[in-house]
């Protein structure tokens, strides 16, 4: 290897007895090794078999965070709930219990912001199934006040009003794309969320085209369902 200029890093070269074990990355093995990696969540809704799974990933992710399991397994989650939280399971699920499954997955976003869009879409899956509003609202109030110091909270915004927005329209935000949203969804006049005056210049039809068109399609809009889908937020078929 040193006649190609290559050498062996001693820092992230390691030699292994056990080549199986060791094979696997350190978060991947200790998933396998948990209870939750036998745990399967069926057709049927089951709220015990969903909580001890969320619970078991956020011990999990407490000790490796951002790990690419994480995610893979709220997939898993989201598309389980998506499937059983129909109408006629609806009358199953108690607030309480459906705080408890948001209270979970809050905390899990909180410490690992590359599961921000899984976390709430599944969160805005949950919140579908809450009739009371006031109550839901306060839910939401409480989820922004917990995730709004984290790092990148203005990102988490976007993919909040992707699903609060159907249910309250006029809901302030502090992110500026997520403002020129509230402001385009009744005004006539389109504000930019990008400089474009060097267009005026450079090529003046496409700076008209920009200033006559909304960077919404009302009709698109109007057909997205309330909750967050997880053919949304997947990036790969399996991760």
């Amino acid at each position: 290897l040193r006649s190609y200029g290559l050498e062996t890093n001693a820092k992230k070269t390691v030699i292994h007895e056990t080549i199986v074990q060791n094979s696997f990355k350190c978060d991947k093995w200790d998933w396998i090794s948990t209870a939750a990696f036998a745990m399967k969540l069926e057709n049927e809704w089951d709220e015990d078999q969903l909580y001890k799974k969320l619970i078991i990933l956020h011990n999990f992710s407490e000790k490796h965070r951002d790990s690419g399991q994480i995610i893979k397994e709220l997939a898993i989650i989201h598309k389980y709930i998506e499937g059983v939280t129909s109408n006629e399971n609806k009358n199953k699920i108690t607030a309480t219990k459906i705080k408890s499954f948001i209270s979970i997955l809050t905390d899990i976003a909180y410490n690992n912001p590359s599961t921000f869009r899984h976390s709430l879409g599944i969160i805005s899956c949950l919140l579908c199934l809450m009739d009371d509003e006031k109550d839901k609202g306060a839910v939401i109030a409480s989820i922004r006040t917990k995730l709004d110091r984290v790092f990148g909270a203005s990102f988490l915004e976007i993919w909040m009003q992707r699903f609060w927005h159907k249910i309250d329209s006029k809901h302030e935000y502090s992110e500026k794309l997520c403002k020129i949203f509230v402001k385009q969804l009744d005004s006539e006049e389109f504000e930019q969320p990008w400089n474009s005056k060097w267009l005026e210049k450079s090529d003046p039809k496409i700076n008209e085209i920009l200033k006559q068109n909304s960077i919404i399609n009302k009709e698109i809009l109007a057909e997205m369902p309330k909750h967050i889908e997880s053919n949304e937020v997947k990036l790969f078929e399996n991760y």
